[in-house]
């Protein structure tokens, strides 16, 4: 062997492992970095063989070193394995041999030099399981986006846990409506009937207690050893043993719970618990998603239902139905005393209180004491004592008027932000229909009344319902712009309000129209109009607003100008097709025609429906009549009366022609100058 002095000078104190054999596999020299890896001295290693010190690790040593002897090449390879003086512990090296020769080219032995690759090749393993983790939570936010349903994104979300972190459970806890317990909404690993079904209470020693408090992730690795929680029966007839659970939060307050758990010991690490609340984090945006999309179906809803009548007492219920079940286990609508009185209800038929709240309460717990100030008290015992545990108390207000108060309370729901603010909305909505509704019950009390009924109606809506159109037409450009964050559901929804905002309008639009016409303050701005285009506009609406009604038009070949109002023939064939959609029977068919005889233009809305009964006939533009018949329809009753007197206004007046189960036709005849277009 030559001289090793100089080798072993330069290696010593080398960070990387040197090593130096002879051609049979013993060792020569090893500097203090192979020491420390075999846990011996240098004096207990040279002149051994390899072979002997480290028999786990020598059959991966050896084919390289065989190689270097028969080949005279150098190889460079990977070594994976536990070091003797490390017992337990796995290491990577990345080893090379290479031949060492004599002064006369004489193969003398093998060198080699070893760079542990552990902690290299863990961060690596680190971040390629961060990238599948963060790809995982990426896939599920994608798919989020495209699939409304909640159960099947909460059923992909547990497979992903499942699968990416190699557990045996994965589940998604959701609190019960009373906030007691949870039940398991999905699920893998679990016994079969569990998911679905099963629910956990949140008892005071739980860890599910701690992490939706705490708003924190909580684990435990030995779940037998832990000393700080209970231990859950689910988890225990499972023979769970590890678990990770994180709280799914959304505005600050818990939905439930997202959790992983495994039957051997294992600890999650920080970057499973950050995983853990991605997904959490998607579940969360998915769920406020769809609750915001179910509060505009409930508003539209809300809207539409208020807007269908203007009597007290209907509205009223209106209200009641709106919020039970969907906000509460009871609804009741005190009218204050002083509204009572001045609108001449009979107190009988409402309830009536002499005190009214300024401001909403919420009692999360109507069994906790109250303050000595409380101006909710009789009615927070009052409802305590009927067995409810939660409730509030909202103000109606409108126009600066109170006007009562909604009282909501429920048995077993738990109080949310979330329904509050609903709640909050329902009160504001209904405030202002039940003060119209007062306002019109006031003008049907007293005729005198009546003219200033219809004029402050007009009025005082205006700024509310321009606000509703405002929000709606928003939303209408919000969904064109950005499709993919709305269903076609609530596209649907949203232009379902448009439309009914739209007929709102127009009836309060009647309203005021009624007022000047019967003051003679009615000013027309007469111009030439293309008719043809204004009906093609009505169509097109009524069409928006009903797609499944059949609308034929028919049109002369040649257009032609009309000296007239075109803004007030405009709300008269909007009246005309409203009726013409409202009673046109089962084939849903209309006939728009517009035809020019003798100097005359004539607009003709037929409907195939059952008809006007003959005794009606004679009646029919009477101011609020309404046909009787089996089931009495819906309206004012001042749409034909003022349509008819805005006909005469523009020179012209309206005919019909009905037969009973044949259907009805009206004409607008417009006795103004025609012209060539």
């Amino acid at each position: 062997m030559p001289d090793a002095s100089t080798y072993q000078a330069l290696m010593r104190d080398s960070p990387v492992g040197h090593v130096l054999y002879d051609t049979a596999g013993r060792y020569v020299y090893v500097n203090p970095v192979v020491e420390q890896i075999l846990g011996r001295s240098s004096a207990e290693l040279l002149q051994r063989p390899a072979a002997e010190v480290v028999p786990d690790l020598w059959p991966q040593l050896e084919p390289a070193f065989r190689h270097v002897i028969e080949t005279r090449e150098r190889i460079e390879f990977d070594v994976v394995g536990e070091a003797p003086a490390e017992p337990g512990r796995r290491h990577h090296w990345l080893v090379e041999y290479f031949p060492v020769f004599g002064p006369d080219g004489t193969l003398m032995g093998v060198a080699g030099t070893s760079i542990d690759r552990t902690e290299a090749r863990r961060a690596q393993a680190d971040l390629a399981r961060r990238e599948q983790q963060q790809e995982a939570t990426a896939q599920l936010g994608l798919h989020a986006l495209e699939d409304r349903d909640l159960g099947r994104l909460m059923d992909e979300a547990v497979e992903r846990l499942a699968s990416t972190l190699e557990v045996d459970f994965a589940r998604v806890m959701e609190l019960t409506p009373d906030g007691r317990s949870l039940l398991l909404r999905a699920g893998v690993g679990w016994r079969p009937g569990l998911v679905g079904h099963t629910t956990v209470p949140i008892d005071s020693d739980s860890h599910v207690r701690f992490a939706l408090e705490a708003r924190t992730a909580v684990t435990f690795d030995d779940l037998d050893a832990e000393a700080r929680f209970s231990r859950p029966p689910l988890l225990l007839d499972h023979e769970v043993a590890s678990g990770i659970s994180v709280p799914i939060v959304i505005y600050h307050e818990p939905y439930g719970l997202v959790g992983v758990y495994s039957r051997e010991p294992r600890i999650f690490t920080q970057d499973d618990a950050n995983f853990l609340q991605g997904i959490a984090n998607v579940l969360a945006s998915a769920i406020e998603r769809a609750r915001s999309e179910e509060a505009i179906r409930y508003f539209s809803r809300v809207g539409v239902e208020l807007a269908s009548s203007l009597d007290l007492e209907a509205t009223i219920d209106v209200v009641r139905r709106l919020a039970v079940p969907e906000l509460a286990d009871v609804c009741e609508v005190h009218l204050s005393a002083e509204v009572a009185a001045t609108a001449g209800v009979e107190p009988d038929r409402f309830l009536v209180a002499d005190t009214v709240p300024r401001t909403p309460s919420t009692y999360a717990d109507l069994g906790a004491a109250l303050g000595p100030s409380d101006p909710n008290r009789g009615d927070v015992e009052r409802l305590r004592k009927a067995g409810f545990s939660s409730g509030t108390i909202l103000p109606m207000e409108a126009r600066g008027r109170n006007l009562g108060y909604i009282a909501l309370a429920s048995k077993e729901r738990r109080l949310y932000r979330r329904r509050t603010v609903i709640a909050g909305g329902l009160a504001s909505r209904a405030s202002l229909a039940i003060d119209n509704a007062l306002l019109f019950e006031q003008a049907e009390s007293a005729s005198r009344l009546r003219e200033t009924f219809i004029s402050v109606a007009s009025h005082e809506l205006r700024s509310p319902l321009s606000n509703l159109i405002g929000f709606a037409d928003l939303l209408a450009m919000q969904i064109e712009a950005e499709p993919e964050q709305f269903g076609s559901d609530i596209a649907m929804e949203v232009a379902t309000l448009q439309a009914e905002a739209s007929r709102m309008r127009r009836t309060l639009e009647l309203f005021l129209s009624l007022s000047q016409l019967e003051h003679g303050t009615i000013s027309l701005a007469p111009g030439p109009v293309h008719l043809e285009e204004l009906l093609a506009d009505e169509v097109a609406e009524v069409r928006l607003a009903h797609p499944g009604v059949e609308l034929e038009e028919r049109y002369p070949s040649s257009a032609r100008l009309v000296v007239t109002d075109g803004e007030r023939v405009r709300e008269i064939v909007q009246n005309l097709l409203d009726n013409a959609v409202k009673y046109g029977g089962a084939s849903g068919r209309i006939e728009l025609g517009l035809a020019y005889d003798d100097g005359q233009a004539v607009i003709s809305v037929r409907d195939h429906g059952p008809g006007i009964p003959a005794a009606d006939q004679a009646h029919l533009f009477e101011r609020f009549f309404r046909g009787g018949g089996a089931k009495r329809p819906q309206g004012t009753g001042l749409g034909l009366y003022v349509c008819q007197l805005m006909a005469r206004e523009l020179g012209g007046a309206i005919e019909f022609e009905s037969e009973e189960g044949r259907g009805t036709e009206f004409r607008l005849l417009l006795g103004t100058e025609v012209e060539p277009g």
